[in-house]
């Protein structure tokens, strides 16, 4: 969160260091008094030009350590920052135990508030607090620090700063103070009452004693009556803009939930940072410590699995809303995916072209990467299945510029595949002397010839398949395309013009902004948030939040009872799209079979 927020720099000048510093030469003396003039009168930019008019001349002289502390001043009233910030990395250098320091330092911590860089003007105003910035600025300090942390800096920004060890003790205990307020504030009550207690420990007496045992009372109170409901999300590192989508969808979903007078709930939050190891201490904890009955999450789907390991040996249910790696859900009857797995996609594709299309053989250009592998491997699979061939397959490299040997080798394949057809309807052994020549004088006729095959399955990403789809036409293969989620992007219709038209893919169902659900949702978010919903992680992971509160309402906090009832949902429509799960299988099985038409996306099924 970034917020604009205006700091008091101090009305008493800086003048009054100045007036007692020693002067290098009677020239400085004098441009001193000048600048000191023109400052009191608030001419700020007059005073910046005197000082630097001395400066080019006198700048390596002693006299700078007082003239460029005033230029400063002036720089930071006229919000000149890149000036500011040139003098003081220079200043600091050069002049590390002057007596101006610890004013410059809290000028420092304005400059930076200013750009919105919130949690370094913190660190700022304590070193400007450690180095004995004189009064009223060491008051104004601390004003600023609790201004800042009321209003500008999250819980995990407030956290970072606690755990410094540099930090001046009172900018410490105003940061700690904060934290634990806003972790109240925002539902995460169990992480509220752990902070307070730490803090009435660390500081002793403080003044915000009173309020950490009122949030410590409260946070019991609420805990005795509600269920826990564990939650793992990157909130901090690399995907820290995913988990807090993720948070935020689901404290809204529990505050909804509790409002209406459902089973009373509450999160467990519990912050991931993206890491494997970091993701299996707290699932053991959620376990072990905290005794939820279900993890939402974790986010992504390295960290999923790694949870999903631990959980799958105990009584307890996972619901993970974003991660699609293929298998997760099979771990255990009690894990369960609400994203749409590639292999679930490359299965719904291969069924829809055999059941609605009488399509019984295909061919597979895939890219060498995991998702085009396994999109590749669970389509070829349900083909098998079902009594259908798979042909011929090839694979590329993402972002190619040639695939002409990849259709080369399949016209090749297909031409040997219709000849041997036509071989068998004519009794050709092909073995033979003559049947060698007829293939060869076959090959010379087919060479022009269009081949065919009932689907060419292309399960690649929108700038892949703009490149392949021409292709197909060039080469002469007459066949139906399918294609996957990869293709359901503006792109693909643009750039694939004719080539694309007809093409029928498979994707998970896409947020649609006019639904009702996802009207409702994103306006109630904005309002408790004051910020936008992503229409992947939010919708997803307020879905999840809202199948586990529904069956807490019908079962109670008893796991195995909550897997039986997930496993009977079917047809679920929340704001992310529509959620099965098949009943043995906790993966989500809902996928829309799209349409390529008049260069729009068409959902036929």
């Amino acid at each position: 969160m970034h917020v604009t927020v205006r700091l008091q720099v101090c009305s008493t000048l800086v003048l009054v260091l100045l007036c007692g510093a020693a002067r290098a030469d009677r020239n400085a003396d004098s441009v001193m008094a000048r600048a000191r003039e023109l400052y009191q009168q608030e001419a700020y930019d007059s005073t910046i030009d005197v000082l630097r008019t001395y400066l080019k001349k006198h700048g390596k002289e002693p006299s700078t350590e007082y003239t460029v502390p005033l230029l400063m001043e002036a720089l930071l009233r006229t919000n000149d920052l890149r000036y500011f910030d040139r003098l003081f990395a220079i200043y600091q250098r050069k002049f590390t135990d002057s007596k101006f320091m610890p004013r410059l330092l809290y000028l420092r911590g304005i400059a930076l508030a200013r750009r919105e860089e919130h949690e370094d003007a913190v660190v700022a105003f304590s070193r400007a607090l450690k180095a004995g910035v004189r009064s009223p600025l060491d008051s104004l300090a601390v004003h600023n620090t609790k201004l800042l942390c009321r209003t500008a800096l999250t819980a995990p920004e407030l956290g970072r700063l606690v755990s410094r060890s540099d930090l001046d003790p009172r900018v410490a205990e105003v940061a700690a103070f904060y934290e634990f307020s806003k972790l109240y504030e925002s539902d995460r009550v169990d992480r509220a009452r752990e902070k307070a207690e730490a803090f009435r420990k660390r500081f002793p007496g403080s003044v915000f004693e009173p309020f950490a045992r009122n949030i410590i009372g409260r946070s019991r109170d609420i805990q005795r009556k509600h269920i826990p409901i564990g939650l793992l999300a990157p909130i901090s590192g690399y995907d820290a803009d995913i988990g807090r989508n993720v948070v935020h969808a689901a404290q809204l979903a529990v505050d909804r939930h509790n409002a209406r007078g459902g089973t009373p709930v509450r999160l467990v939050i519990r912050d991931t940072e993206g890491k494997g190891l970091r993701t299996a201490e707290l699932t053991r904890e959620m376990v072990n410590t905290h005794d939820v009955p279900v993890i939402i999450g974790p986010v992504l789907s390295s960290n999923a699995i790694v949870a999903g390991a631990i959980v799958m040996e105990k009584d307890i249910v996972m619901v993970t809303p974003t991660a699609t790696d293929e298998g997760i859900a099979g771990l255990s009857p009690g894990i369960f995916q609400v994203n749409v797995t590639p292999g679930t996609l490359g299965r719904r594709i291969a069924a829809y072209a055999m059941e609605h299309l009488s399509i019984r053989d295909f061919a597979i250009m895939a890219p060498l990467s995991d998702y085009g592998k396994t999109l590749s491997a669970s389509f070829r699979q349900e083909v098998e299945q079902r009594g259908g061939e798979v042909v011929a397959e090839e694979d590329f490299d993402e972002g190619a510029q040639d695939y002409r040997e990849q259709f080369i080798r399949l016209r090749t394949t297909l031409m040997r595949r219709r000849q041997d057809t036509l071989g068998m309807e004519q009794g050709i052994d092909y073995a033979g002397s003559t049947g060698k020549r007829t293939r060869r004088a076959d090959s010379l006729y087919l060479a022009d010839s269009t081949m065919s095959v009932g689907g060419l399955f292309l399960p690649a990403e929108a700038e892949d398949v703009v490149m392949l789809a021409p292709q197909v036409h060039f080469h002469r293969i007459r066949t139906q395309l399918l294609g996957s989620t990869g293709w359901h992007t503006s792109k693909t219709l643009l750039d694939g013009k004719r080539y694309v038209e007809d093409a029928i893919i498979s994707t998970s169902f896409q947020t649609d902004t006019r639904n009702e659900h996802w009207v409702s949702f994103a306006k109630a978010y904005r309002e408790r948030f004051d910020a936008e919903p992503d229409r992947v992680a939010a919708p997803l992971a307020y879905d999840a939040c809202v199948l586990v509160l529904n069956a807490v309402n019908k079962v109670g906090d008893d796991p195995r009872a909550l897997s039986r009832h997930l496993l009977g949902v079917k047809g679920f429509r929340g704001v992310s799209g529509a959620i099965t799960f098949e009943g043995t299988d906790g993966a989500n099985a809902e996928t829309a079979i799209m349409k390529i038409k008049d260069r729009a996306f068409v959902r036929i099924q």
